[in-house]
Formats: C-alpha cells, structure tokens, sequence
C-alpha cells in the first residue's frame, strides 16, 4: 500500500511538471522569444507553482552547462594527450603510430579503472569519450604527409575548442534569459533567490561559471568569489592550447 501511495503522489507529481513546463514554454523563454504573457501568468501564480517554474530554468539551464562542463573535461585530456606527444612528433614521429599507441594506452587504463571498480561515471564517460576524441585525431592525420601530421591533429583540436567556446556563449546568452525572465516576474523576491543559489550550489552550474564566468550570474551575485579551486578551473579553459 505505502509503495502504491508512492507511486500515486509520484505519478501527480510528474504530471504537475510536464503541465508546467508545456504551460511555461521553457525553451521559449530561454530563446528569447516573446513571454510577455508568461511572465503575466508567472507573476499571478501561487508560490509552489513559481518554485516549480524556477526549477524548470534550473533543471534547462545546468543541463546546458553540464554538457559543456563534460566537454571541456574531454578537451583538456586531448590537450595533454597532444602536448604529451608533441615532442615526438618534432623529432620526427609518426603521428599515426603516436596515436596509435596513446589509444592502446588509454584502452588499457579505461579498463583496468573499470575493473577495479574505481572510477565514476562522470570520469568513466570523460575517458570514454576522450578515446573517441583520439580516434577523431588519427582520422585527421591520415593520408597526411609526416611533417604535416601533427599541425593537422592540432587544427583538428583547435577546431573543437572553437566549437565549444561558441557553445558556452550559447549558454551564457541563454542563463541571461532566465536571469531576465525570473527578474520580469519576481523582482529579487525569494525566486530569484532560490535561482542564484542553486546556480551556486549544483556542481554542473558551479563548474561552469567558474570555467567560463557568467556576466548574468554575477550581475544578480556581486558577493561570488572565486575558490582557488574554481580559479584553477578557469585557468583550465584558458589554457586550451597545444
């Protein structure tokens, strides 16, 4: 009976949320589209139904930044993979064979972390994908002349660092449209509250404002000092270069 109860008020709870997020338009909101008239219904709704509100931009918001937070962790593997190789590489190196060898190395170390039963699903998914990440560098290089192998595996980094700087502006412009979202119909009541304090204490969210800031964030959290921790991360992105 209680597990039947559980599941009743569960089963209530799930579709109380789907109606929220179908009746709020999350993904409206955080692409800038016109919310005039969400913002009306958000600003007459009871208290519970605003927290639900802002947990639906949280949950939106910090699934964006988790994914970015997990490729940066991928693209400073691959930059120290190829930093690692790089003085082979200049002394002549075969780059494929390089690569070759770093994927066997990497397989190996996967494997034996995931025998042993001591890595955790964020660092196993890290290490998968950088082994993806290897094999993207070797299908770079191949057919390439020798010499050439190794500025071609770097433009092929390069390339991907790219792509993820222009998504995490993505991101930002999208946390700037819930911050102003939540502003528009809340003020700094206890809403926007709750908003830069989850902000501040989901992992996903902390990691990547200390990654790559966020003027939105500080804007609405000018008391926000960085850790010597979260300086170190940010140092991280900075420091993409091969």
């Amino acid at each position: 009976m209680q597990n039947e109860a559980i599941a009743r008020e569960f089963a209530a709870y799930y579709d109380l949320f789907n109606k929220y997020r179908d009746d709020y338009r999350i993904d409206e909101i955080l692409a800038g589209g016109d919310v005039a008239g969400i913002i009306e219904r958000a600003t007459e709704a009871e208290f519970d139904e605003r927290l639900s509100l802002v947990g639906l931009l949280l949950d939106a918001v910090c699934g964006d930044m988790a994914d970015i937070v997990a490729e940066t962790d991928v693209l400073v593997a691959l930059r120290d993979d190829l930093r690692g190789l790089k003085p082979a590489a200049e002394e002549g190196g075969d780059v494929r064979g390089l690569l070759d060898e770093l994927e066997r190395t990497r397989t190996s170390q996967l494997e034996l972390g995931v025998a042993a039963g001591n890595l955790s699903k964020g660092r196993r998914a890290t290490a998968e994908a950088e082994l993806d990440g290897i094999a993207g560098l070797r299908q770079a290089v191949d057919g390439a002349a020798p010499e050439d192998a190794f500025a071609l595996a770097s433009q092929a980094f390069a390339a991907r660092a790219a792509a993820l700087q222009e998504r995490a502006a993505g991101v930002e412009q999208r946390l700037a449209r819930a911050f102003a979202f939540v502003e528009a119909s809340f003020g700094d009541a206890q809403e926007m509250v709750v908003f830069t304090t989850e902000l501040t204490s989901r992992t996903s969210s902390a990691r990547y404002i200390a990654q790559y800031g966020s003027q939105s964030y500080f804007a609405h959290n000018q008391d926000m000092i960085l850790s010597d921790r979260q300086r170190e991360l940010r140092r991280r992105v900075e420091d993409l270069d091969v």
